[in-house]
């Protein structure tokens, strides 16, 4: 056998490992994906069984004997959910993306989604939070910040965190798991899928 011929069977041989590598990788990246989506879906669900009162229709919940003036209120959302405040007569003081705090009425809010009392209270007591001293306050608290402008950012100054700020004293949001689980998952899928595409 010739030279050339040894170092052609040489790359080719190369070429094959480096191919094999390239798909082990892009195996490996897939098989993140699936684990880190089940892991997450699997914690979204347990989250969800913290808070009992399930998701109705907005008139379903104003009428409901539950809920108070200052509740927090969860509205569905697809791939997130929106917060506000209820602050009686059918309306609620919340935070919309670009910052601006707004009085509105809850059924205008909800737009035709399902929405729930959810007052968080399983997220509060992990932090070692409680309620403000009353209703009166947090629903006087909430409509003194209607035409502020905060700086809002969906992961650290969101919606969630104003409606639980108003409720607790401190503001907070159980949808920033959501977002950094969110965030390991795609840079997984980007790198599995640049391990296929330069295969």
């Amino acid at each position: 056998m010739s030279g050339f011929q040894r170092d052609e069977d040489q790359n080719q041989s190369s070429t094959s490992w480096w191919k094999i590598g390239l798909g082990i990788g892009a195996a490996v990246g897939v098989a993140w994906v699936a684990y880190e989506g089940y892991s997450y879906e699997k914690e979204r669900l347990e989250n969800n069984k913290t808070c009992e009162n399930l998701f109705v229709s907005v008139e379903e919940l104003i009428d409901s004997d539950e809920l108070e003036d200052g509740d927090l209120i969860e509205i569905q959302r697809l791939g997130y959910q929106h917060w506000a405040v209820y602050v009686g007569k059918g309306r609620v003081v919340h935070v919309i993306n670009n910052g601006k705090i707004k009085l509105d009425n809850l059924r205008e809010v909800a737009a035709g989604h399902l929405c729930r009392l959810n007052r968080h209270m399983p997220a509060a007591i992990r932090r070692e939070l409680e309620p403000r001293a009353s209703r009166e306050y947090i629903v006087s608290y909430a409509l003194q910040q209607v035409g502020r402008t905060i700086a809002y950012d969906v992961k650290y100054n969101n919606c969630e965190h104003f409606a639980t700020e108003c409720f607790y004293g401190t503001g907070f949001s159980e949808q920033e798991i959501n977002l950094d689980r969110n965030s390991t998952i795609c840079g997984s899928a980007r790198f599995g899928a640049s391990s296929v595409q330069y295969e």
